[in-house]
């Protein structure tokens, strides 16, 4: 009975020390635990969907789709005759329907090109693939174009000629890449947004606006100065001017506020919109004067939206004087009326050198940083990604706090030397390549999506500070870096796959290592966590193929904490 009472005075001690100490302790971060996962609805079928944005409110998920792709015209023999062209004529039609380039075109004589452009309107339009040419035509069209590559234009790459290259790939290979071409020169780029309205089950409930266009009310027509920028017509080679306040030009991202109402800020349109969750119109209002910066621009340099305690931040590419283009945050009330607008200082970021494999940083040398994303807690505090690579931290006041490179895991880097011109020497540092964990994050240096990139800040309802990644996560998906508002990581949101679909199980293991998160943006609701991504993929054979054959997908999965 004693030796009971001993063991169950341990256990009760034990329990109290425990509890203590894990109380003195930060708490540990426990993942959400899934609950579902569904496709969005196409907007445009055939063309790839990406998920830009993502909000969430008591009526369901609002996502900011954008879908952007070509559209190819039919091939059209000119409704002119060849001696009828000018000079300029020709060298658009050549330079239209050939590879060849500028410099190309000018060596040729005016008997030549009349020559070539009479034979690819006799011979190619309207072109037909390889499989549909008898062999007199196929020899016909290659003498023709290696006669023109080969001999009068001497071109080759790397000791290649097209010669040379029909005799390794084949006729057929190299006649449809010509015909391709022609069939693919002229096209009109499309480009259509859509906020998508979902319950919080995933049901679709309605998606708006059509065809791009807002419908304002007379009044708040009469209320709101036209917002003029220019858009260039890709058949009529040139530019011209709409009212922004007419449709959207390329939106980036949607919030929303307390009331259950929708912000989208449109950079390049000049403007943010107002939406209720219906869809209507409600409000409009510049992100910054155009005659302060002198002209039209795309204000899209700086970029971020966040709405608490009835106010709404921005942060966009304004201009001081003496310095020059630099961050500006605009703090406004839910009515578009702005109550504080401040610029900031030139955020500096440590550079990569591009020219090193693995890329890596140096500490010694500092670029500007242009921001990527802007968060904002409770409390008023901002915090801003920039460069991609480090996060600011200010107060309500605007001082600045502190400043941290997230990191994605310790031990995984790679060291290379780099040259500091400064001692003349080669030191090591930490590459962000690595095994694949970007142990400092470096992209935007003109190398691609990598690994493991970082994508976006989101601060929960418990005032957790959210780092997104996005990238091919061949070595676990991790979805974010999690930190408390002092910049301490809590913990790690990492899954087992990137998608739960039928599709993505039935991808097999290559095809899954090498498929990519392009976007993901999370949306915060009570309890809940909705993670929307984008998912490029390549099946089977075209695993090696750079020809377009990429798939993509754009899922939403719920969460529950």
């Amino acid at each position: 009975m004693k030796k009971t009472a001993i063991i169950l005075m341990a256990l009760i001690i034990s329990s109290f020390l425990s509890t203590s100490c894990q109380g003195s302790e930060t708490k540990k971060w426990i993942p959400p635990k899934f609950v579902k996962e569904w496709e969005i609805k196409e907007i445009k079928p055939g063309l790839p969907h990406h998920i830009i944005s993502m909000t969430a409110n008591k009526n369901g998920i609002f996502v900011l789709v954008k879908v952007e792709g070509m559209k190819y015209l039919p091939v059209e023999k000119p409704k002119k005759k060849t001696s009828q062209m000018t000079k300029e004529e020709k060298k658009r039609f050549l330079d239209t329907y050939t590879k060849w380039t500028s410099d190309d075109i000018g060596k040729l004589t005016d008997d030549e090109k009349n020559e070539a452009i009479d034979f690819i309107i006799n011979n190619l339009m309207p072109p037909k693939n390889a499989n549909e040419m008898i062999q007199e035509e196929k020899a016909k069209i290659l003498d023709f174009f290696i006669l023109y590559h080969d001999k009068k234009l001497r071109k080759e790459y790397q000791g290649w000629n097209l010669e040379k290259t029909v005799e390794k790939y084949g006729k057929d290979s190299v006649l449809n890449d010509i015909v391709s071409h022609i069939r693919t020169a002229v096209g009109v780029k499309v480009l259509a947004f859509r906020i998508q309205h979902y319950d919080l089950e995933g049901n679709f409930i309605k998606q708006w606006p059509e065809g791009n266009k807002l419908s304002l009310s007379d009044n708040l027509r009469k209320r709101t100065n036209p917002i003029i920028v220019s858009l260039y017509d890709q058949i009529k080679r040139e530019s011209y001017k709409v009212d922004s306040r007419e449709q959207l030009i390329n939106p980036l991202v949607i919030n929303s506020d307390g009331f259950n109402n929708i912000y989208l800020a449109d950079y390049e349109g000049n403007k943010i919109v107002k939406f209720n969750s219906e869809g209507s119109v409600l409000n409009l209002w510049r992100i910054e004067q155009v005659k302060e910066l002198g002209r039209h621009e795309d204000l899209s340099i700086h970029k971020g939206v966040s709405i608490v305690l009835d106010k709404v931040y921005l942060i966009s590419k304004g201009w001081a004087e003496n310095v020059g283009y630099v961050p500006r945050v605009s703090i406004c009330n839910l009515n578009g009326e702005k109550l504080l607008v401040k610029n900031l200082s030139i955020l500096k970021v440590p550079a990569f050198n591009p020219y090193e494999y693995p890329a890596a940083r140096i500490p010694f040398k500092t670029i500007e940083g242009y921001v990527n994303d802007m968060a904002v807690d409770s409390n008023g505090n901002i915090y801003l990604l920039a460069g991609m690579v480090k996060i600011f931290k200010y107060n309500k006041d605007f001082r600045e706090l502190k400043s941290f490179e997230p990191v994605l895991k310790e031990g995984f880097n790679t060291d290379v030397k780099v040259y500091n011109p400064e001692t003349g020497t080669y030191e090591k540092y930490a590459s962000w390549w690595g095994r694949g964990f970007n142990s400092q994050k470096g992209s935007g240096f003109g190398l691609g999506l990598r690994y493991y990139d970082l994508s976006k800040l989101y601060v929960s309802p418990e005032n957790e500070l959210f780092v997104t990644f996005i990238g091919q996560k061949p070595f676990g998906v991790i979805n974010a870096i999690i930190y408390n508002t002092d910049g301490k990581i809590l913990g790690y949101w990492k899954e087992e796959e990137k998608g739960r679909s039928e599709w993505y199980k039935d991808l097999n293991d290559i095809e899954k290592i090498k498929s990519k998160e392009l976007n993901l943006n999370l949306a915060f609701y009570e309890k809940n966590i909705f993670a929307g991504k984008t998912i490029q993929y390549r099946k089977g054979d075209n695993l090696r193929s750079d020809t377009g054959s990429e798939i993509y997908r754009s899922l939403i999965q719920r969460f529950d904490k």
